[in-house]
């Protein structure tokens, strides 16, 4: 029988495997609120549109696919086990593959797709802004598409992201808007949700190198 720990952790929104999912619904929600929303209201019809952007579907046979998720959720287990794991290796196809066919990914489900540059991450969203009417009164037909360049890593504990540069249907933001952005810490309240802070607690590091994404657990005695 799972303890009410384990139970937690099948939460899609704070499992390991959707760590990028929370980051990426950070960025579309500070974009939203600090950008657009910081402006005149006419900036929201300027910078989002009434029709959701097609994005690529991953090319991955059932196999392939099948083998990664597992090989996701066998790290995820042994982590919040207490469990000896190696860390977790990621390509960008593999992210786009769990976005498009992990269960715990799915509220990215053709709304996110990553490209994985050096030590960066872009992401390109179309995304549905009825996520965040309700709080901010948008309407909810209207889509934000367009892209966000940041980096992420998890160091001594501490969750880091940060934006390098946002475009919104083809256009740059204005630098005015990318001037805040840039200098915050999107992750900076991470830890007050509770059990998101109880999966990163298990982790080591989360770094972006050569073009792939690795998460390291801790060591475990």
């Amino acid at each position: 029988m799972e303890n009410s720990e384990t139970k937690k952790v099948h939460g899609k929104y704070i499992a390991i495997g959707c760590l990028m999912a929370v980051v990426i619904l950070m960025i579309c929600g500070y974009i939203v609120y600090r950008g657009i929303k910081g402006s005149v209201t006419s900036l929201v019809e300027e910078y989002t549109d009434i029709e959701i952007r097609a994005l690529p579907i991953p090319a991955a046979s059932e196999s392939e696919t099948r083998s990664l998720i597992a090989r996701v959720d066998e790290f995820k287990r042994a982590v919040m086990a207490g469990e000896p794991a190696e860390p977790l290796i990621l390509t960008n196809d593999e992210i786009n593959q769990l976005i498009y066919y992990h269960p715990d990914w799915s509220m990215l489900k053709g709304k996110a797709n990553m490209e994985i540059e050096d030590e960066r991450i872009e992401a390109s969203i179309s995304f549905p802004l009825g996520v965040f009417g309700e709080f901010l009164g948008f309407e909810k037909d209207r889509y934000l598409n367009g892209s966000a360049v940041f980096t992420i890593e998890l160091k001594q504990g501490r969750l880091l992201v940060f934006l390098d540069s946002v475009e919104v249907k083809g256009e740059p933001l204005p630098e005015s808007f990318m001037q805040r952005l840039r200098s915050e810490n999107l992750a900076k309240n991470a830890f007050e949700n509770e059990e998101l802070a109880l999966v990163i607690e298990k982790l080591e590091s989360i770094t972006v190198e050569n073009g792939q994404l690795y998460i390291v657990p801790k060591k475990f005695q």
